[in-house]
């Protein structure tokens, strides 16, 4: 009988295993950044929502203030007033990368459960190339402006500086 659980066990551990890595492979894989935030911390990001605010990998970003680090003071206004709106349509933001260097974002949230509490899930893409286009041809709107940003990224890691992130918005270990 205990042989029989054990075996079960370690089946199910390696289903999770691989659940855990098909799910990484497809977020990794992902041409649009994707974050997870909570109380403007990042609880977790996708490698290509990293690498568009120039940094390496997403563990440089978790537990940090996203808000504050990764966008202008303009686009944060923004951002905490369509929070307290409670609105969820796609904004454009003024993205400042790790270097310093700003650019046109284009983002949108929807609220999620992460790890059983309450969450915001954010895409993320460049739209710097679009927004010059719009400009050389004449037809970007007068009154467009910097907006918002979320960000986040899924994962099964459960460690590290993903840990201290959730305990800075008072979040126990599952």
């Amino acid at each position: 009988m205990n042989q029989a659980l054990e075996l079960r066990v370690q089946e199910r551990t390696a289903e999770l295993h691989e659940s855990e890595e098909r799910f990484r492979s497809l977020s990794n894989a992902s041409l649009e950044g994707i974050m997870i935030y909570n109380q403007g911390v990042i609880l977790d990001a996708n490698l290509a929502f990293a690498r568009l605010f120039g940094y390496e990998q997403p563990e440089e970003l978790i537990g940090t203030n996203g808000l504050e680090y990764l966008l202008s003071p303009e686009s944060r206004a923004s951002i905490h007033e369509q929070m307290q709106r409670k609105e969820t349509a796609p904004l454009e933001v003024t993205g400042i990368r790790k270097d310093g260097t700003a650019f046109a974002a284009e983002t949108d949230s929807r609220l999620v459960k992460y790890l059983g509490h309450d969450a915001s899930i954010v895409s993320c893409r460049d739209i710097t190339d679009r927004k010059r286009a719009q400009e050389e041809r004449g037809s970007v709107p007068s009154n467009s402006c910097a907006r918002s940003l979320h960000v986040c990224r899924v994962s099964g890691r459960r460690k590290g500086r993903e840990w201290r992130a959730r305990s800075m918005i008072n979040w126990a270990r599952p």
